[in-house]
């Protein structure tokens, strides 16, 4: 992003430039322009009547450079114009990233509390297994503290039982009883 806001910039600087040359060319020419009749007219050559071809020539260019000059100036607007529009979408988008990045943030953290309610439950089962000889006691006593360690998380974090992930670690859970 920082490039395109770079090479924009260069653009606008590059055509504030030219705009300066082209209005101190333009300058010059009309500057040239009137060095030539004021010498014409200290030669006593009258201007209003006399058609020279080189003070017409000079008024072409001069006309010329202003035209190049006001296309110079309207490239620059909308050169500007195009780069605050980008900036605004740049700064939306950041936004944007910035708050998918902590929802990242937020639901990696929720996994990692999730999966180490699991890795408890876990070792709770296995625990069970290690004190009890029967099975089927192990199951029923497995389910309703699983089932109670289930409501517990499910009232802390709903939206968490929704991810994909979440349900993983879940049924893995299950499957392991």
């Amino acid at each position: 992003m920082e490039e395109y806001l770079n090479r924009r910039h260069q653009i606008w600087h590059d055509k504030t430039m030219e705009l300066k040359e082209k209005d101190k060319e333009l300058s010059e020419y009309e500057k040239e322009i009137n060095d030539r009749k004021e010498k014409l007219k200290g030669s006593g050559v009258d201007l209003d009547n006399n058609d020279n071809i080189v003070i017409n020539e000079l008024q072409k260019k001069v006309q010329e450079i202003s035209l190049s000059l006001q296309d110079t100036k309207q490239s620059l607007y909308k050169a500007e114009s195009e780069s605050k529009d980008k900036d605004l979408t740049i700064l939306s988008m950041q936004s944007k990233l910035d708050e998918f990045a902590n929802d990242n943030r937020n639901l990696h953290q929720k996994t990692k509390h999730l999966e180490s309610q699991l890795s408890i439950t876990i070792e709770e089962i296995k625990q069970m297994k290690k004190k009890h000889g029967d099975r089927g006691n192990i199951v029923t006593s497995t389910v309703s503290t699983r089932g109670r360690i289930f409501r517990r998380s499910r009232s802390l974090d709903t939206d968490a039982i929704k991810d994909s992930r979440r349900k993983n670690a879940v049924s893995v859970a299950c499957s392991v009883m």
